[in-house]
């Protein structure tokens, strides 16, 4: 290998370790307390990576902070990611490597045979995860339904009337909540203006979380505090594949005159599968993200449950910047992100 070709890739993998350098950190009279990253020698780094002595200024030259694009000197500490980090990004690499390319070729089976899903080997291993993956349950708690027009009032639709949703088909009736009022309205109004009701879901359990987490999360954390993802890798890859969270961004731009008119929705055909079969399972309901707006959802299979209603429903109205984040918001392997506007 040429030496710029060395230098090259070992700085790409000592650079894909670095999160932070000492100007993201508090001081104390003059000395570093890191809250960002774990400190380490960035001689240490070079070590770790057996970067030969005659290399080390010059892999050093290509280093940067990610934060703040600060250069570093060979001497200076560096954040790096913590043992629990590495732990979740090294659980979902293998999930994807074990299970992606089977869950997309899942996903492009079921655009030409979305009927036959069960019959697909990945269908039938997704049938078969559900009904030994682990139950959550709710405590009491309050969740948001949102309506344009609170005539209608804030239970499932009649069967009748229910169009293809991500987590039913046409004809299912189902309650769909969110964890906040601005989550709710933005998932149910274009325009950004809607009735919101409260209610209290008690005490519901057997439900199927299918949330993207945290390293941190408490979720994923033994009680020594240990780094154990809370699904086997299969629904890891479910999660983090994104295939759930897919959006069609078409419906979302003013002026597009097929935008309304659309009835495939094909982002829709892993994630009604996953909410037959978990039914299928005998689950009560499902856990997400929401694809709108930062939040969580709550779908409940039974439209005959009744929730306990808290209150009278509220107008609720997101100003400008919580309607631009509802039109730009978009995931990438489970972490909510936004697409920054241009110009």
């Amino acid at each position: 290998m040429k030496r710029e070709d060395k230098i090259k890739k070992l700085a790409a993998a000592i650079q894909s370790e670095i999160v932070s350098c000492p100007n993201e950190q508090s001081y104390d009279e003059g000395d570093a307390i890191w809250i960002s990253g774990l400190p380490i020698d960035l001689q240490d780094l070079l070590m770790n990576h057996a970067v030969p002595e005659e290399l080390e200024e010059a892999v050093v030259a290509k280093l940067r902070c990610p934060s703040c694009g600060t250069s570093f000197k060979i001497w200076q500490e560096v954040g790096t990611k913590y043992d629990f980090e590495v732990s979740h990004e090294n659980v979902i690499d293998q999930a994807l490597a074990r299970h992606g390319k089977q869950l997309f070729d899942f996903y492009g089976f079921l655009h030409k045979n979305p009927l036959l899903e069960a019959s697909h080997p990945f269908g039938k291993k997704i049938l078969s995860e559900f009904k030994k993956a682990p139950r959550l349950a709710l405590q009491k708690s309050e969740w948001f339904r949102a309506r344009v027009n609170k005539e209608h009032g804030f239970g499932p639709a009649p069967a009748e009337l229910v169009a293809d949703q991500r987590y039913n088909s046409s004809g299912q009736s189902r309650w769909y909540f969110a964890d906040n009022a601005e989550t709710a309205v933005a998932e149910t109004a274009k325009e950004g203006t809607a009735w919101v009701q409260k209610f209290d879901v008690g005490n519901l359990d057997g439900l199927l979380d299918l949330r993207a987490w945290r390293a941190d999360d408490e979720r994923a954390l033994d009680s020594e505090g240990e780094y154990r993802p809370p699904h086997d890798l299969l629904l890891v890859s479910l999660v983090y594949g994104d295939l759930l969270t897919q959006r069609h961004f078409l419906d979302d731009i003013a002026g597009q005159p097929d935008a309304k008119a659309r009835q495939w929705k094909p982002e829709y055909l892993v994630s009604r599968f996953v909410a037959e079969a978990a039914s299928a399972a005998n689950l009560t309901g499902i856990l997400c993200n929401s694809v709108r707006y930062p939040g969580d959802n709550l779908i409940v299979f039974d439209s005959y449950w009744s929730p306990k209603l808290v209150g009278d429903p509220v107008s609720v109205t997101l100003d400008e910047d919580a309607l631009r984040l509802r039109q730009n918001y978009f995931f990438n392997q489970g972490e909510g992100l936004t697409i920054p506007d241009v110009g």
